[in-house]
């Protein structure tokens, strides 16, 4: 799904430029965060996660299950992950792009449940479980204008929340970075703008006012 007509133009500043801050001045970065809420279903989901960095996909979290860690939601139902299309097996079957797609496959312990999918814009919904943890995740396949990996994961933020969340006043997300070769970072985002007309935006037809509101359903 290309957003606004455009795929993810694939690069790695932000990450490059948070290194080198780093390298520099330590645990210097102008990334603003927020204190996640620390619960059984937020480990699973950050083990989900982390499967998904080990795989080189570029991916982040988010919806109002990132809002309830965030402590701006009272309760959760779902999350959505947002991932930059690449080549990998894991993503086909995701996708369900292989010849016979499977309604249920397990990935690393977890157990995919296919429910139902936006084939216009490429969200597929499943009931995903480990264990005692179980809960809905909607996962948007963005296209993207090369073979992306872990390293552009601050940029396809970025590219999600200025093109996609454009309307969200506050924007909330979960992802990883490496820290190095050996070891990883966990990033909680938050993004916050000055209130404007919102759906309003005079450049928008109502149709496409719509179309953003079916988009960002599953987020809220």
């Amino acid at each position: 799904m290309p957003i606004n007509g455009q795929p993810f133009t694939v690069s790695t500043i932000r990450n490059d430029n948070l290194r080198r801050l780093r390298a520099s001045a330590g645990n210097y970065t102008l990334l603003p965060e927020f204190r996640p809420v620390r619960f059984p279903h937020s480990t699973y989901v950050w083990r989900l996660l982390h499967h998904g960095f080990c795989h080189g996909i570029c991916c982040f979290l988010a919806g109002n299950f990132v809002l309830y860690m965030a402590g701006v939601f009272n309760s959760f139902t779902s999350a959505s992950l947002f991932i930059a299309m690449t080549v990998s097996p894991l993503l086909r079957r995701i996708f369900r792009q292989d010849p016979d797609p499977l309604d249920n496959f397990y990935i690393h312990g977890f157990l995919f449940e296919y429910s139902d999918a936006d084939v216009d814009e490429v969200i597929f919904y499943y009931d995903v479980s480990c264990g005692d943890f179980r809960m809905p995740f909607a996962f948007y396949a963005i296209d993207t204008t090369d073979n992306s990996d872990t390293s552009s994961n601050l940029d396809f933020v970025q590219f999600i929340w200025i093109n996609y969340e454009r309307f969200n006043f506050a924007k909330y997300c979960l992802t990883f970075v490496r820290r190095d070769y050996f070891s990883l970072t966990e990033l909680c985002l938050k993004y916050y703008r000055a209130e404007s007309d919102g759906w309003r935006d005079s450049i928008h037809c109502g149709s496409c006012v719509t179309r953003f509101q079916n988009r960002l359903r599953p987020m809220t």
